[in-house]
């Protein structure tokens, strides 16, 4: 067994410091309260150790409040734009690439009679049986990562509805992805005359 000191980080003491709202009259409600009841009330306050820490408008409070959770809301959806642009590059080329180098075996099929519809449900086909067999076992740690608690939990609870709509929502991204590398240059292939790709084969 082993004992770890606990840390007093400055993020939980705010947490664990109540906040306490009062009106005034509208005749009072001028910049100088703040600092007003701060010099008289501090020391009456001061009871163990509770203390007065800070006064500040309910507007004020509103405003910090706003502009941290737009920060916050920018830094996530700029990551999520980065890492969904990166992995839309890396498997929509891996596909492409991988479909284009079998422009000899779609003209090869065209050749023995299969039809445009027939070679694209194969090629899709493949595609999604890969993403099927990469997607499965990443379920499994995506789940273990959740159970860790390494997910966010606070303003959505770890739930088996969120688990599957996520998960949801991962695979109908990555199928549009792979589709996509499939697709075109499969259509490029099949529009191009089977004699000609393989002449160039």
């Amino acid at each position: 067994m082993v004992f770890l000191p606990f840390r007093f980080t400055e993020e939980y003491v705010m947490r664990q410091t109540p906040d306490i709202y009062f009106r005034v009259r509208k005749e009072r409600d001028h910049q100088d309260l703040a600092y007003n009841f701060l010099m008289e009330m501090d020391e009456r306050l001061r009871i163990g150790n509770l203390y007065l820490e800070e006064v500040e408008s309910l507007e004020d409070s509103r405003t910090i409040l706003l502009r941290e959770v737009i920060n916050e809301f920018r830094l996530y959806s700029s990551v999520i734009l980065f890492l969904v642009i990166n992995i839309f590059l890396g498997v929509t080329g891996t596909f492409w690439l991988s479909t284009r180098s079998r422009r000899h075996e779609i003209g090869l099929r065209m050749v023995m009679g299969s039809s445009r519809k027939q070679i694209r449900s194969l090629l899709l086909g493949e595609g999604a049986l890969l993403l099927l067999v990469a997607f499965i076992p990443a379920l499994f740690v995506a789940l273990h990562i959740q159970g860790a608690g390494l997910t966010e939990s606070e303003l959505t609870p770890h739930t088996p509805a969120r688990f599957l709509v996520v998960q949801g929502v991962t695979l109908l991204v990555l199928a549009g992805m792979v589709f996509a590398g499939i697709g075109f240059p499969a259509r490029r292939a099949m529009d191009t005359e089977p004699a000609e790709v393989l002449h160039e084969e």
